[in-house]
């Protein structure tokens, strides 16, 4: 019996450690068609980039506060996002973020 109970415990307890892909569960809609800086790179860079001590200007990284600033560094972005995937430090970047920096550097910079 004792057995039985540990189990059903186990299985219980192992059951609630799941983790969901929120871009699966609800179906967000990731843009790729025409990516500019000014629709979604902007917001992707703000949330994941220019914050504190990293491309803000408080160190000796590049300041990615506008579109001149974001596109002149482009090859380097494309090489730490896309190809070495080790940035942001802070852990991966969302599915439809990735692609969407991925698509952005790949089809020319758009503003």
């Amino acid at each position: 019996m004792k057995k039985v109970i540990i189990f059903f415990g186990l299985a219980i307890l192992f059951s609630s450690c799941y983790y969901d892909n929120e871009e699966e569960l609800y179906g967000l809609d990731c843009n790729l068609d025409n990516v500019t800086y000014a629709t979604e790179i902007n917001r992707i860079i703000e949330t994941s980039c220019a914050v504190s001590a990293c491309h803000d200007g408080s160190t000796q990284f590049p300041k990615y506060d506008s579109y001149q600033s974001v596109a002149q560094d482009s090859g380097k972005i494309f090489e730490r996002v896309v190809v070495l995937k080790n940035m942001p430090p802070s852990g991966t970047l969302p599915d439809c973020d990735f692609k969407q920096i991925e698509d952005w550097l790949s089809n020319g910079t758009k503003e």
